[in-house]
C-alpha cells in the first residue's frame, strides 16, 4: 500500500508525528493546520532530536527533522545550535542552491525559506495554499482548453482534505528555479525563488498519484522518482516531463540525475539501478547490502556517494555503473549525510546529529 511505503520513507529518515491517510479526517487536516502555525519548540540539544536530511550552506551544516526543528553547525558537526522556524510540523527534505538561500519542506506540504543560510526561516507555502493554487490551476485549464473533469475533481478533493499531505523532496537548479514533490503525486515549481508557485501535476505522467520522493537536476535535465518504480525526467529545466520505463516496481528513495542524461536510483532493500548517458537501458548496481538505499550525494570531482539505512556509505568512480565494495560506517539508522571539505562525513537519523566519521578504508577518499 502507499500509505505503508511512505512510512517507510519517513521510518527510514525520522519518526513522523502524523500518519498518512488515504483521506484526511477534518481532525487530522485541522492538526495539521495548527503546527504549521506555530512555531518550532526551542530545544538545548537541537541536534538530538530526530533528523531527516541534511545539507550544506557554504561550509555550514544544516539539518531538519521532526517538529520544525532546523540545527546549524559552523564547526563540522562538533556544536550546533537551533535555526529560529515558523512552524512545528517535520520537516523531510533541504536544499542549499547557495550559500544563502535554502529551502525546507515537510509535512502539511509546507515549503520555508531561507535567505541568511539557514540562521531565519519563512513560509512561502503550505498544503492550504498548495490545494488552493492546483485548484486554480485545474479551473483555468477547464475554461482555456476543455480539461476534462478528471483533475477539476482532483483538485478539489485536494481542497476538502486540508493540508494532510507532506512534500518529501526539493531541489533548486539554481537560487531561483525550484520543484518541490511529496505524497499522492504533488509537485509545485517556482522561478521566482519561491515568490510565487505553480503546480506541476499537469506535466507530470502519474496517472494513480503515486508518492514523488526524491529530485535531482544536472544542468537542463531534472530527474523525478517515487513509488511503484516511477522515474520521471525532463530535459528542458521542467517544461516537460516524460515518464521513463522502470526496471524495477518497487519504491525509489533516492536519485542522482546526470548532465550527460544518465540517472543513478536508490530504494528499498538495497535495490539500486543505473541508466548510462540517456541509453534508455538499465543494469542493476550491486549494493553488497540489503538496507534500503536512502541518499546519494555527488562530490566535487564527480564520484557519487551513496548511503544506505545501516549506516554505509559506498562510492561510485564509474557514473553510477558499479558501488566500491569498500564503505564508509556511519551510526545506524541513518536518513542523510553530507561531505564536508576535509573529506569527513557527517549524518542524521533517528538518534540525531554529529554522526561524524574519519574512519574511510584505505584507498577509498573521493
Amino acid at each position: 500500500m502507499r500509505a505503508t511505503d511512505v512510512w517507510k520513507k519517513v521510518s527510514v529518515a525520522a519518526a513522523c508525528a502524523l500518519a498518512i491517510g488515504a483521506t484526511a479526517s477534518q481532525a487530522v487536516a485541522q492538526r495539521v493546520a495548527d503546527v504549521l502555525e506555530r512555531p518550532a519548540l526551542r530545544l538545548t540539544h537541537p541536534e538530538r532530536a530526530a533528523l531527516v536530511d541534511v545539507g550544506l550552506a557554504g561550509p555550514r551544516i544544516v539539518a531538519v527533522g521532526e517538529r520544525g526543528v532546523i540545527t546549524l553547525s559552523d564547526d563540522g558537526g562538533a556544536t550546533w545550535r537551533q535555526a529560529v522556524v515558523p512552524v512545528s510540523v517535520t520537516l523531510t527534505a533541504i536544499h542549499f542552491p547557495t550559500p544563502r538561500l535554502g529551502w525546507a519542506v515537510g509535512h502539511g506540504a509546507a515549503v520555508l525559506h531561507s535567505a541568511d543560510g539557514g540562521e531565519t526561516w519563512k513560509t512561502q507555502l503550505d498544503g492550504i495554499k498548495a490545494a488552493a493554487l492546483a485548484l486554480q490551476a485545474a479551473r483555468s485549464a477547464a475554461v482555456s482548453n476543455g480539461a476534462g473533469d478528471k483533475r477539476l475533481k482532483a483538485a478539489e478533493q485536494l481542497v476538502a482534505e486540508g493540508p494532510d499531505k507532506p512534500l518529501l523532496g526539493v531541489h533548486f537548479l539554481d537560487g531561483r528555479h525550484g520543484v518541490v514533490v511529496g505524497a499522492y503525486g504533488l509537485a509545485f515549481e517556482t522561478q521566482d525563488g519561491g515568490a510565487s508557485w505553480l503546480p506541476l501535476m499537469d506535466r507530470i505522467e502519474n496517472a494513480g498519484a503515486l508518492h514523488l520522493y526524491a529530485v535531482d537536476s544536472q544542468g537542463d535535465r531534472l530527474c523525478i522518482a517515487g513509488e511503484q518504480g516511477i522515474v520521471l525526467r525532463s530535459i528542458d529545466r521542467g517544461r516537460s516531463f516524460g515518464r521513463v520505463p522502470s526496471p524495477y516496481d518497487g519504491t525509489y528513495f533516492a536519485v542522482a540525475c546526470g548532465s550527460d542524461g544518465s540517472i543513478f536510483l536508490g530504494g528499498l532493500n538495497g535495490n539500486a539501478y543505473s541508466s548510462v548517458n540517456g541509453s534508455g537501458t538499465w543494469q542493476k548496481v550491486d549494493s553488497g547490502f540489503q538496507a534500503s538505499i536512502v541518499s546519494i550525494r555527488r562530490t566535487s570531482g564527480g564520484r557519487l556517494l551513496v548511503a544506505d539505512q545501516a549506516g554505509r556509505v559506498m562510492r561510485s568512480d564509474d557514473g553510477g555503473r558499479s558501488l566500491s565494495a569498500s564503505v564508509w560506517r556511519m551510526q545506524a539508522p541513518l536518513s542523510a549525510f553530507v561531505m564536508l571539505a576535509d573529506q569527513q562525513l557527517v549524518g542524521v537519523g533517528l538518534r540525531g546529529a554529529a554522526q561524524r566519521t574519519t574512519d574511510a578504508p584505505a584507498g577509498a577518499r573521493p
